[in-house]
């Protein structure tokens, strides 16, 4: 075990804290004898990179033994160049496609059982990729026998690989070890970001490739405290003894304003940093693990919620966004007019009333207009409550409302919207008036959602659930203040996935 009795190991923690009674619960050596891995890596993105490898090796093996009576080897040009086409564009459709669908998560891939699922799902696409590739490409096509063996393999070998790679993500050795400075609110908020994986061993939080040694504060009231399950460790008098003892990879500062650092506590960071140990703002490192910015914990730091200087390779994503808009507008135009008659006779049959419905929507730089939805609510549903949120089973939706709401295909009109350049196709989603004087009070930096324009669907709607509270609007916040300092075409590429997948699967709210 990590964490023992206050008994075992009491003298020592007593030493670190400089006091002695009622000492923290650590087995200190034992946590710094860790066994440290010299080949495995700890960092995120390398550890995707050995995923995608694996899975190219996969896929490419099966092409390889599937070679065509050894094509390669008799260097027939004619056919090798035509397996080498395929394994090629095999390679790059499956890691496209495996990412889309979120296979290249390491944290998700350290639950074998739970992300096999989709790996396979991935592999069957690439399967059925390989048998129509030689038919567009003038090839050999595999039989049956070949393509039934071809798919075997694939599952197998994926099975097997993933379940390979979560067996040594989950060994010791492949964490990077990490101290965090300062067990406030957003110390804790870091934590419990990253306590998604259990250890079996201990209350030591391990997830999403850190293990969190502990914390370090001079708060005098918190150093005997178990914060989120890990204890404070020491203060800033105590800092290099426990990372020269400890020796962390990382040193997380999860401090608001690091403007209100005392002397003591920054010359113990430099002095750290000279260590060789890396400095990471909470704010980065939440980003990296959520995939949201906290803005809650931003304090007077514009730069962590919104990007001061935009790259220049925006312009070229621009270009790219603005041509795939207009397309989508005009096919969101035609699926409309196929919708539009059966929505009218089954809201005629089931609740009369108009087609269409406007509302009021805040949109960018805080102009407000209506925004087109196909109608979903009874008639005058507002009238005795005024503007509220819709909750689970609300019985102001209509029976084709529900199922509209579930499919969202009654947000399809706001293409219109989309033409008449009011809205994009992705960004955030657009509030109503009411709602955003109430949340921008409660709320920091709730207002530049307004900077950009808002979208038919987003990196909130798609990630976070219906929001219903103040407290779901700063989540889904959260994740709309990432979309807008990271978007990019693969991002956009997986928000449009992964809003068909809820549309196919009726999530919606």
């Amino acid at each position: 075990m990590l964490y023992q009795s206050p008994n075992d190991i009491g003298e020592l923690s007593g030493r670190l804290v400089g006091e002695a009674s009622r000492p923290l619960a650590l087995d200190y050596g034992r946590l710094a004898s860790r066994p440290r891995s010299a080949v495995w890596s700890k960092r995120l993105w390398r550890r995707a990179l050995v995923l995608m490898a694996g899975d190219l090796l996969v896929i490419n093996a099966m092409m390889i033994w599937r070679g065509r009576s050894g094509a390669f080897l008799h260097l027939s040009w004619g056919v090798a160049w035509h397996e080498a086409f395929t394994c090629g564009a095999l390679s790059a459709l499956g890691l496209v496609i495996g990412r889309m669908l979120g296979i290249y998560d390491v944290e998700g891939a350290a639950r074998a059982p739970q992300a096999l699922g989709r790996v396979w799902l991935t592999g069957i696409v690439v399967w059925g990729l390989q048998v129509l590739i030689p038919k567009f490409a003038t090839g050999p096509s595999p039989s049956i026998r070949e393509a039934a063996a071809m798919l075997l393999w694939l599952l197998g070998g994926e099975g097997f690989w993933r379940v390979m790679f979560a067996r040594a993500f989950a060994h010791p050795g492949s964490y990077r070890r990490a101290l965090i400075v300062g067990a406030g609110w957003a110390g804790r908020t870091l934590a419990e970001a990253m306590s998604g994986i259990g250890n079996a061993e201990g209350n030591a939080i391990i997830a999403k490739g850190y293990e969190v040694l502990g914390f370090i504060d001079d708060d005098v009231l918190k150093r005997e405290a178990l914060i989120a399950g890990v204890p404070v460790l020491g203060n800033s008098e105590s800092l290099v003894k426990v990372v020269r003892t400890l020796q962390p990879d990382d040193l997380i500062l999860a401090i608001t304003d690091t403007r209100s650092l005392k002397t003591e506590m920054f010359q113990a960071i430099l002095d750290c940093r000279e260590l060789g140990v890396a400095i990471i703002s909470m704010h980065a490192l939440y980003e990296q693990l959520t995939q949201q910015v906290p803005v809650e914990h931003s304090g007077a730091n514009f730069g962590v919620v919104m990007p001061l200087t935009p790259p220049k390779s925006l312009r070229l994503y621009w270009l790219f966004r603005e041509g795939a808009e207009m397309l989508s507008t005009v096919l969101g135009v035609g699926l409309m007019g196929l919708v539009i008659p059966i929505v009218w006779a089954a809201n005629r049959l089931t609740s009369p009333g108009p087609l269409f419905y406007r509302q009021e929507r805040v949109g960018q730089s805080g102009k407000p207009f209506m925004m087109l939805k196909f109608r979903s609510m009874v008639v005058e549903a507002e009238r005795d409550t005024g503007g509220v949120w819709a909750k689970n089973n609300d019985d102001r939706i209509t029976p084709v409302g529900r199922f509209l709401r579930k499919s969202r295909l009654d947000e399809l009109p706001q293409v219109w919207n989309v033409l008449r350049g009011e809205m994009s196709l992705i960004g955030p989603r657009p509030e109503r008036p009411c709602f955003i004087e109430r949340l921008a009070k409660e709320i920091p930096y709730y207002r530049l959602r307004n900077s950009v324009k808002p979208g038919l669907t987003g990196w909130a709607q798609v990630q976070y659930r219906y929001g219903a509270s103040v407290n779901d609007a700063l989540i889904k916040l959260r994740y709309d203040f990432y979309y807008i300092k990271h978007h990019s075409i693969l991002l956009d590429l997986k928000i449009l996935v992964k809003t068909l997948s809820l549309v196919l699967n009726l999530k919606g709210r």
